[in-house]
């Protein structure tokens, strides 16, 4: 028996699907061993320690997608396990094949691809490749309540739910706090990009509008995108994991506003941290609930208004629970019961 994993997402690129790639590539060594296990990639990699095979065939290019299982024939690989939604166009009769679904961001944000031109041919492309992805699979992961639910509702056909674990893993440098001139529990945190649905403009209206109403005195902190600081919005750039750290431990409250994900690891990186959390109201959030998190209503401005006006305490046994739920050896535990002894 041999298995393909395919890791041609894996790049040098911290992303949040390369890392995931990389934590699951550690689990099928370890379970499988490594002379059974082989990664299919795009490009060699230093941070892939098995057997690599190179394709020219992008998971995400229609026509290489429906060359891949003519590809796969001419191999004896018995199980091709993808990290992300693209699978197979067409099952294969001695070959079983498992896919990941992180979200459905495509068929649920509107405008995802930008124009509407755009969105109508993006969501089209992307619509044949995940949905027959899903009805090729012998079995779909989904990372979340949220997304299986998603999945059975567009798509009728039922997922298995393994989360994820947290990624950032790394010593607390409070030094960037001097840097930009932030005070220990005087900062709101958001960490993301600025794309339409993760509400930006709406966190930093209603920032503004709290400090006006409530005098607020302290700063929001945007990291992962760019933008243009001033005297209470502070864009610092690129930074560390251990920058990051040290900022999540000494916000006032991480602030997650988003219109939707299919996981919110975000919150977990910030509960690990000992920061209290204010999140939009949405199910990938609400998998999350506990009462270190204080949920408002999506469009509801003066309920965020006055939130970020509060003061927040932070129970750390109850985070813990939560952390818990959604660490490494817990997602690894429910691969194992997913898998049984198929493999």
């Amino acid at each position: 028996m041999n298995i393909l994993l395919d890791c041609r997402l894996i790049s040098d690129r911290p992303t949040g699907i390369s890392r995931y790639s990389e934590k699951m590539l550690e689990y099928y060594i370890d379970k499988y061993g490594m002379d059974k296990i082989h990664a299919l990639v795009n490009k060699k990699s230093d941070k892939i320690i098995c057997k690599q095979i190179v394709t020219s065939l992008k998971p995400f290019n229609i026509g290489h997608w429906l060359m891949f299982p003519l590809w796969l024939k001419k191999t004896n690989y018995s199980w091709v396990i993808s990290f992300h939604y693209s699978g197979l166009a067409y099952p294969l009769k001695n070959v079983r094949s498992v896919i990941t679904v992180h979200d459905l961001m495509f068929e649920l944000v509107p405008n995802f691809f930008n124009t509407k031109l755009k969105n109508l041919i993006g969501k089209f492309y992307y619509r044949i490749i995940v949905k027959q992805s899903i009805r090729n699979s012998d079995i779909t992961i989904s990372v979340s309540e949220t997304t299986r639910e998603d999945i059975s509702r567009l798509y009728k056909e039922d997922s298995e739910i393994s989360g994820e674990g947290i990624f950032l893993q790394a010593e607390s440098d409070d030094s960037i706090l001097r840097e930009k001139n932030l005070e220990p529990n005087n900062y709101f945190l958001y960490i993301g990009n600025n794309r339409p649905h993760k509400n930006i403009d709406f966190l930093k209206e209603c920032f503004r509008n709290s400090k006006l109403k409530h005098n607020l005195k302290c700063k929001l902190v945007l990291v992962g995108h760019t933008g243009q600081s001033d005297e209470d919005i502070i864009y610092p750039g690129i930074l560390s994991d251990e920058q990051i750290v040290g900022l999540y431990r000494n916000a006032k409250a991480f602030v997650f506003p988003s219109k939707y994900e299919g996981f919110g690891l975000p919150i977990l990186e910030a509960l690990d941290n000992k920061c209290p959390v204010i999140a939009s109201d949405i199910p990938a959030f609400r998998e999350f609930s506990n009462s270190n998190i204080t949920y408002f209503k999506l469009a509801d401005k003066a309920a965020l208004v006055d939130i970020l006006s509060r003061d927040y305490k932070f129970d750390e046994s109850e985070a813990q629970e939560i952390i818990n739920r959604y660490s490494w050896p817990q997602t690894y535990k429910n691969l194992d019961r997913i898998f049984g002894g198929l493999i």
